[in-house]
């Protein structure tokens, strides 16, 4: 039972994407980083641009930033045709839109 548990856990933690790990690392480094910088303002008073929990926030920032800007470039350039999410239909009413708009303006 304990060998089949743990083989479903490893294959779980196998099938989830790299950029979830990420964005966990991201999410946890701007809430602590949040909770630092109260409790920093609380016991030191004002602080400046740089403060190590302004770092560690900012840190989370780029790190979600980032991740964000790569999928979305892979996705647009590299995995997935536009005709593959939208279908015939989708993708021409898109087209039609964005002939629409140069028509326009």
């Amino acid at each position: 039972m304990e060998k089949t548990l743990s083989n479903n856990i490893a294959e779980l933690a196998k099938s989830i994407p790299e950029y979830i790990y990420l964005f966990l690392i991201a999410s946890t480094a701007v809430v602590v980083g949040i909770e630092w910088d109260i409790s920093w303002h609380e016991t030191i008073g004002r602080d400046k641009l740089l403060s190590p929990p302004h770092i560690v926030v900012y840190l989370g920032g780029i790190i979600c930033g980032v991740t964000c800007a790569y999928m979305a470039l892979r996705q647009t350039f590299i995995d997935v045709n536009l005709y593959d999410i939208l279908g015939l239909q989708g993708t021409i009413c898109l087209l039609g839109l964005h002939l629409g708009n140069h028509c326009i303006g």
